[in-house]
């Protein structure tokens, strides 16, 4: 039987827990995720639990922060202030705006704090440094 590697297109089923249990995240029941193995187009420690899978089989992955969303880094957290805050952003905590850069895509910060002189921006993934629980299926390797 054919098993997935590097520069096959595959698709994937998968739920995504956080190690409460909670789930987070999971491919639509007749949608399925594809990608290229080795593109980087989804999350490091996926990518790596499909490498050698067949088809139909399924496999459940614990992945530490480093093959998931990162470590959190203090270096992501900006405070600026109140009164630099363009009209119309919420500030409440978990707010998530978008900052524009010049000729590239915009970076997402969440509000992490405020009082009321400055506001606190997390740069971080939500889910930077935590461990991550995902159940994957491969359903194909797709022939081209």
């Amino acid at each position: 039987m054919r098993r997935a590697g590097r520069g096959d297109t595959v698709k994937i089923q998968f739920v995504g827990r956080r190690e409460t249990g909670e789930i987070f995240d999971r491919s639509k029941k007749f949608e399925a995720l594809e990608f290229t193995l080795g593109s980087g187009a989804i999350i490091k420690g996926v990518e790596e639990a499909t490498l050698g899978m067949a088809p139909e089989e399924t496999k459940r992955v614990s992945l530490h922060p480093e093959l998931a969303f990162g470590k959190r880094r203090d270096d992501l957290l900006m405070k600026v202030d109140r009164a630099d805050v363009p009209e119309g952003l919420p500030i409440e905590i978990g707010a998530q705006w978008q900052i524009p850069q010049d000729d590239r895509q915009p970076i997402v910060v969440r509000v992490a704090d405020y009082d009321e002189e400055t506001v606190t921006l997390d740069g971080n993934h939500p889910f930077a440094g935590e461990r991550l629980e995902f159940e994957i299926t491969l359903l194909e390797i797709v022939e081209e």
